[in-house]
């Protein structure tokens, strides 16, 4: 597997940020994508492997909390 990081700015207008489901109790949204991704918008590609718990995103696609 791999995770594509994707330039939000190169989407254009396909990108709806919109409730969890269920809603997330802080109001946090979630971008939903509604159309094709343009080749253009894909910035990287980051390997994806399973650890020993189950998948942890890269760490330079973690944000701080």
């Amino acid at each position: 597997l791999v995770v594509l990081e994707i330039d939000e700015a190169l989407l254009g207008d396909i990108t709806v940020w919109e409730d969890g489901d269920p809603p997330d109790p802080d109001g946090k949204q979630f971008p939903h994508v509604y159309g094709p991704i343009p080749p253009a918008a894909v910035v990287a590609a980051h390997e994806f492997p399973p650890g020993e718990n189950g998948f942890t995103l890269p760490e330079s696609l973690q944000r701080p909390t």
